[in-house]
Order: structure tokens, then sequence, then C-alpha cells
């Protein structure tokens, strides 16, 4: 499938991986994360950091390409 990039055909028609999760910090507060794994076993991990506008569209499609080219 290869890097879903942000207004591609393939980003536009819900080509998700990943799936919001809920996190809890060490102070009890919980928050929404989101979660995307490749299919098959990982290459490796990239953690993808949320900019001031939070987990949008952008980060989601950017974290899903990541999984599409086999990172966890």
């Amino acid at each position: 499938m290869g890097l879903l990039r942000y207004g591609t055909p393939e980003a536009k028609q819900g080509g998700r991986m990943g799936e919001i999760i809920q996190l809890t910090a060490a102070d009890d507060h919980e928050f929404d994360a989101y979660r995307a794994v490749p299919e098959g076993e990982a290459k490796g991990a990239v953690v993808v950091i949320q900019e001031i506008f939070g987990v949008n569209i952008h980060i989601r499609d950017v974290t899903d390409g990541y999984a599409a080219d086999g990172y966890a």
C-alpha cells in the first residue's frame, strides 16, 4: 500500500489501519491516542508526536502510512 499521504485518494477512501485507544498517565489523567500496527511482523517502531492541533486526520494519515510500510 505504501505511505498514505494527506489528501491522497487512498487516505480519502478511509484506508485506516489504526484505532483510537485510551492511555492513563501516572497522575491518573486519561487521554486518547491513535495506534496503528502493520499487518505481519513489524520492522521497528515509530512514535509520532502530535502538533498543537491534536491527533487530526493528517497525524492519523502519517501514522497509518508508517504502519502500511511495516512499522508499529
